[in-house]
């Protein structure tokens, strides 16, 4: 980890102000500094923290746990096709990291390790995270991930599995592939070209059917049991919105208020399909895009409460991690902390469940081949959210409709011009 210019008191104001708190502070003077601070506010105890001679050492070891701090480790994938073989690709890395081939100038990314057993080859990546609005104590500073590649047994897909805690780790990956793709052209290799799991590559039926298999699969022995909290998203073509809802909010919170019809129809076996408000969204154009489920565990006595997230912005991914752990009681169940690599497994676990489930509904090659092409409106070069309202308001509801349309036909539309409509016949 390395500073480029010593932190100044604005520096730990900020720190103490905005990221570390309180609580955290005083804890830290009193183990590393044996003082004492009593004060009421996160400013009361930046005052006196600035005024503090802190070495380098002390600086470091703040930035460090500033960084790690409430991040949950979050578990993805993506995958990527390639014609060469295992051997050539492994061969690849190990050049690079000998080589020290950097993929991205920005963060200087590089390969810093690589290691080839018979399943799967685990990659390590170095970088350097910018945060260019803060100070020294947080502008940047030397961070590692590390990627697995495994087949997936469709002809030549790999998938890449990441466990993370923060954005800039995720992006790391994507930017590693990309330079790596590059790469591999310049030097007439064969291409390694990325896929994402995009929940809204499906179609909105089979998204529906897509949530109502991972709930109904019981991986690792792991049985649903409850919909704790479902996420709701609109989708492309939407018909008249619910009677009474005059928001995605309102919709959201007669979601919650169903949430017991929707457990039971999962348990049931007959199917979320079957359930009233699971076919009113379906008919309305909305789908489920992520969930707080409870899963228990019927070889042990545990509990654990997964997050599954689809995710469009920032970054197009989805992601699995742990809301909470439990162990089942005579009594009912008692929270508990399970070991990270007990943690890992279970991540594990579900993103492999995800992985497999979203392959019998896409067909991975051509999905990678066609990953260029825009799924909805708003990845269409030059349309925004407010121009998407207005295109489906206008019979437009489709990416191949307004791909398709006359150009004096979108020029009618509000927030369409000539060079919006250029930008859309020449880009896309």
């Amino acid at each position: 980890m390395v500073m480029d210019e010593y932190p100044s008191d604005s520096d730990y104001r900020i720190f103490v102000e905005e990221k570390f708190g309180r609580d955290k502070t005083q804890k830290f003077l009193k183990q590393r500094k044996n003082f004492l601070v009593h004060a009421h506010t996160k400013s009361d105890v930046a005052d006196v923290s600035r005024r503090i001679l802190f070495g380098l050492e002390d600086a470091e070891y703040l930035k460090e746990g500033l960084l790690s701090q409430n991040q949950p480790e979050k578990s993805t994938a993506l995958t990527f096709k390639s014609d060469a073989t295992d051997e050539e690709l492994s061969a690849d890395l190990s050049r690079a990291q000998a080589n020290e081939t950097v993929f991205n100038e920005n963060k200087n990314l590089r390969v810093a390790d690589t290691n080839h057993t018979e399943d799967e080859l685990e990659v390590e990546l170095e970088y350097i995270h910018r945060r260019e609005s803060q100070r020294a104590l947080m502008d940047s500073n030397d961070k590692t991930t590390t990627i697995t590649i495994e087949e997936t047994g469709e002809e030549n897909v790999r998938k890449v599995s990441q466990d993370y805690r923060t954005y800039d780790e995720f992006n790391a990956v994507k930017d590693f592939f990309e330079g790596w793709n590059n790469e591999r052209i310049s030097n007439d290799e064969e291409p390694v070209e990325r896929g994402d799991i995009i929940l809204r590559r499906l179609r909105l039926e089979d998204r529906v059917e897509f949530f109502n298999d991972i709930l109904s699969a019981n991986p690792a022995n792991w049985r649903f049991e409850d919909a704790v909290k479902m996420g709701i998203s609109q989708g492309e073509q939407t018909s008249e919105m619910f009677e009474d809802a005059e928001d995605e909010e309102d919709i959201q919170e007669e979601l919650d208020e169903n949430l017991r019809g929707i457990t039971g129809a999962v348990l049931s076996g007959e199917g979320l399909r079957t359930n009233g408000f699971v076919q009113k969204c379906i008919d309305n154009g909305y789908f489920f895009e992520s969930g707080r489920l409870l899963f228990v565990n019927t070889d042990i006595a545990e509990q654990v409460e997964i997050s599954i997230e689809f995710k469009q912005k920032p970054k197009e991914t989805f992601d699995i991690s742990i809301e909470t752990e439990y162990e089942t009681t005579e009594e009912g169940r008692e929270e508990i902390s399970f070991d990270s690599e007990h943690r890992k497994e279970i991540r594990d676990t579900f993103r492999d469940l995800v992985v497999r489930l979203y392959g019998e509904y896409v067909d991975m090659p051509n999905l990678i081949d066609e990953k260029y092409e825009p799924q909805n409106l708003t990845d269409i070069k030059g349309i925004g959210d407010s121009t998407a309202d207005n295109l489906r308001e206008s019979g437009f509801g489709t990416v191949k409709s307004v791909l398709n349309a006359e150009k004096e036909n979108l020029l009618e539309i509000e927030g369409i011009g000539e060079k919006t409509v250029e930008e859309i016949h020449t880009n896309n």
